[in-house]
């Protein structure tokens, strides 16, 4: 179960399945305390985990078959999105994942099929960018958006 500390409350008096969204952003989540049972969230469709110092999402993030919307900006802490996520993601934003260097593999097949939205993600889109994965969109601030 997740633990109560997580979210300072969001969850208590609800029914961790029926949630459909839930707003964990600036709870100061990181790698060790970061809760590993995300899983039994199974109506969740909308994740925020802005603003948080965790440098990788755990595996059990991948058993929320209904999640559409994940929100990541402003982790700096974040190096790395990869199998974790799961295959109903249709958005997912990672502007100012300044850390982050790796968003999947581009040399290997992906089940996702969604869109990820980096501003100054720099790390993410020199590597990126070396394998024709992304596309620069035009205005006064270098963003990305991704296709997967």
């Amino acid at each position: 179960m997740i633990s109560p500390g997580v979210g300072k409350g969001v969850l208590s008096g609800h029914d961790p399945s029926s949630l459909t969204k839930l707003d964990l952003s600036s709870r100061n989540l990181t790698d060790e305390p970061f809760p590993e049972d995300f899983g039994c969230l199974v109506s969740l469709e909308d994740l925020n985990l802005s603003k948080n110092p965790f440098n990788v999402l755990p595996p059990s993030i991948k058993n929320l078959s209904k999640l559409k919307y994940l929100n990541l900006e402003y982790c700096t802490s974040l190096k790395c999105l990869g199998l974790e996520l799961p295959s109903s993601l249709e958005t997912t934003l990672v502007n100012y994942c300044t850390s982050l260097n790796s968003f999947l593999d581009p040399l290997n097949p992906c089940h996702l099929r969604c869109s990820a939205f980096c501003v100054d993600s720099s790390e993410l889109v020199k590597r990126q960018d070396s394998f024709n994965n992304a596309e620069k969109i035009s205005s006064g601030v270098p963003r990305w958006k991704l296709m997967f």
